[in-house]
């Protein structure tokens, strides 16, 4: 943030955009004052998250009043309010586009399935929840207003009470409904059998709708996340996925390795690795990332020769996490300092524990100072991620 009088240009100059809270600290800063302005007006309620704004007020009148001095307080720091997303709602309009009656539903089925759930059967609260997307779905409910966070509701409310999609309603949300796409594939990874809809995310991914780095990378990280069994059929699709991401486009390289770490052996994932260290030695997040597959080769004669790329290639912070690895696998200081941080378990995950905290476990696994009821304690605690068919055969 930079001051600067209003009558002068703009200088590209002030908070970074780089780390996720950013953009968030910046909206907030940037609109405090809009903030007072607002409250001020004693007859406007208002909420606001980050840049997004809802004012409630008595009359069509005051709602451009407050519009046109909201635009003159916003001009003092340069920006205006974009029209294209500014609209002015009667009561009635203002029902239906926050689908006011069918959050109130699901809040009713929300409460109901939390009270039942691992108590009750949810068959009942199961076939509410698939009848409301296969309905909504056909009558073009979820394009109308704030559809989308209707149908995003209810694909959480489809994971909490395993209800199912089917393929082709599992595909057109997926192409019709970008912000839903998140919700969408964390119901796939926390189904009872997520290799069912496995050819399913595979056809998307050849067929080209992910056109943008984020839809690639969600679905990296879904297919990392999920519980698949080891079979022919998964290594295939894993194999056809791999082959659709670019790996000299820096997120392509990314999700590749990401899923490599899992799912490839550790010659592949080491002949990725080195074939294109020009392009992850430059990326700080990529040279951390490769860095951090350090306890797949561990054990393995082939940890000379990582250890010797990573050192070779110098990657921008890669060396500090291959140094937190190392001390974590075999000093007793270095699984001190993050052991409860590994012993905690993360039961919003298929696995219970996010799959880069299965690689410190994995270096933790093979440090020899830990005392053996340790590494015990260690395994009970991560039973269910030892079992996956793909985290079972790496474990020391």
């Amino acid at each position: 943030m930079l001051w600067q009088p209003d009558y002068m240009p703009r200088v590209p100059v002030g908070l970074p955009q780089m780390n996720l809270d950013a953009p968030r600290l910046l909206a907030h800063c940037f609109l405090f004052e809009i903030d007072k302005f607002l409250d001020s007006v004693s007859a406007a309620d208002f909420a606001r998250f980050m840049d997004d704004i809802d004012i409630g007020v008595d009359s069509i009148s005051e709602a451009r009043d407050i519009l046109k001095n909201l635009d003159l307080a916003l001009q003092t720091r340069q920006v205006r309010l974009n029209s294209g997303k500014t609209r002015i709602l009667t009561e009635t309009e203002a029902k239906q586009h926050f689908k006011i009656g069918e959050n109130i539903l699901l809040n009713k089925l929300a409460g109901r399935i939390v009270l039942k759930k691992g108590k009750t059967s949810l068959f009942n609260e199961k076939r509410k929840v698939e009848i409301s997307i296969r309905t909504g779905l056909r009558k073009g409910a979820f394009a109308t207003g704030n559809g989308d966070k209707i149908l995003k509701r209810l694909l959480n409310l489809a994971r909490d009470a395993k209800a199912d999609l089917s393929d082709d309603h599992f595909q057109r949300i997926f192409e019709e409904w970008p912000s839903a796409r998140v919700a969408l594939l964390n119901w796939w990874q926390n189904h009872w059998a997520p290799e069912l809809k496995l050819h399913v995310i595979t056809e998307l991914v050849q067929d080209g709708f992910l056109v943008d780095d984020q839809a690639r990378m969600d679905v990296a990280v879904a297919l990392v996340a999920a519980r698949l069994p080891d079979t022919s059929y998964v290594r295939l699709h894993i194999k056809q996925i791999l082959l659709c991401m670019n790996p000299n486009a820096i997120w392509g390289l990314y999700g590749q390795i990401w899923i490599a770490s899992k799912y490839s052996s550790a010659n592949d994932l080491m002949i990725l690795i080195e074939s294109k260290v020009s392009i992850w030695s430059n990326h700080e997040r990529l040279s951390r990332l490769v860095a951090g597959v350090l306890p797949r080769f561990l054990g393995l004669p082939s940890i000379s020769k990582f250890r010797a790329i990573l050192q070779h290639a110098n990657g921008i912070g890669g060396l500090s996490v291959r140094q937190f690895h190392e001390d974590l696998s075999s000093t007793i200081t270095g699984y001190t300092s993050v052991g409860g941080f590994i012993r905690a378990p993360n039961k919003s995950l298929p696995n219970r524990i996010s799959h880069s905290k299965f690689l410190m476990l994995l270096s933790a696994l093979h440090n020899a100072t830990i005392a053996p009821t340790a590494v015990t304690h260690l395994k009970t605690i991560h039973s269910v991620a030892l079992s996956d068919d793909f985290y079972q055969n790496l474990i020391p």
